[in-house]
């Protein structure tokens, strides 16, 4: 026992590191976090804008079906992925912009712009826009 008591008190005692290090460290674990918090940010924009397209899409495809129902399977499916490939293909450089850009001042002012013009902040804005527009061709409003 004694020679367990000596062995601890000749042990050398832990060095702990300094304050600045460990300011460093609890700086860089904030900011760590800060990144990870818009990075957060940005994923919920991007999957509220992707739900609000996906709405859109839908809303659009069941106006199809009830416009024309003589419309087969196959047709119907190259329909809904020509839908698809125009809404990847408008949504590809905001989702970009909003990844590429979490975490900075820029990212948050994306994040902003897209909540505000794809009214994702929960407002009930209809698929399809806002106002019933006039359809040109058959003189009916859609």
């Amino acid at each position: 026992m004694v020679g367990l008591l000596m062995a601890a008190a000749l042990a050398p005692t832990p060095v702990l590191p300094d304050d600045r290090a460990r300011d460093d460290d609890a700086g860089a674990w904030r900011a760590a976090s800060r990144l990870r918090t818009a990075a957060s940010g940005a994923r919920t924009v991007v999957i509220a804008l992707r739900r609000r397209a996906d709405a859109v899409a839908d809303a659009e495809l069941g106006r199809l079906a009830a416009r024309a129902p003589a419309l087969d399977d196959a047709a119907r499916d190259e329909v809904r992925l020509a839908i698809q490939r125009v809404v990847d293909a408008f949504l590809a450089p905001p989702i970009t912009q909003l990844t590429s850009n979490a975490g900075s001042s820029l990212g948050e002012s994306y994040a902003d712009a897209v909540r505000a013009l794809f009214a994702l902040d929960g407002q009930a804005v209809p698929p399809g826009g806002p106002r019933a527009r006039p359809d040109h061709r058959s003189g009916r409003t859609t």
